[in-house]
């Protein structure tokens, strides 16, 4: 009795084998390519200096607290504008709103923010994604800067934000 050799390929044992290899050449260059694109851009180099810089935003916090800030963000997307009520006259002509998106640094921006009268001031709003959003509002006082920090669900016709500091 003659044993006639299978072509190679047909071999259980070769495919045993050359599997896990062969799933490595597909699956390592898609591991690495999810890796490098789907980075987290949140993660920073400089923990030291981002330290400095948080004590600098509680400080900025405590002010807006000590002043008693509070007001309305009012997002009117009809009209494409922003308008800030504050619940006291503020000596600044303008004001700096800061959006930072909680996933992706390249969609964070500011606008300025402009007074029209006593209480009020208004920005045109620019074409953005309707998402979440972290907003700081910012401001001058006695040459210190004071914070007023809200997270905000923006999507709503109207989207209206009571915006206070926190204890």
């Amino acid at each position: 009795m003659t044993d006639i050799a299978k072509p190679w390929y047909k071999e259980l044992w070769f495919w045993l084998l050359i599997s896990p290899m062969l799933t490595l050449i597909v699956t390592i260059p898609m591991m690495i390519t999810t890796a490098f694109k789907g980075a987290d851009d949140r993660v920073i180099d400089d923990y030291y200096k981002e330290g400095r810089m948080i004590n600098n935003r509680f400080e900025a916090q405590r002010i807006a607290f000590a002043l008693n800030l509070k007001g309305e963000l009012v997002f009117d997307w009809l009209t494409g504008e922003l308008w800030f009520t504050a619940n006291q006259a503020l000596p600044d002509e303008t004001l700096t709103l800061l959006f930072s998106h909680p996933a992706k640094t390249k969609f964070d921006f500011s606008l300025v923010l402009r007074r029209v009268d006593e209480l009020r001031y208004r920005v045109d709003l620019p074409s953005m994604q309707r998402s979440h959003w972290y907003l700081s509002l910012e401001g001058l006082h006695n040459d210190a800067v004071w914070r007023i920090t809200a997270d905000a669900e923006l999507g709503a016709a109207d989207t209206v934000l009571m915006v206070a500091v926190a204890h």
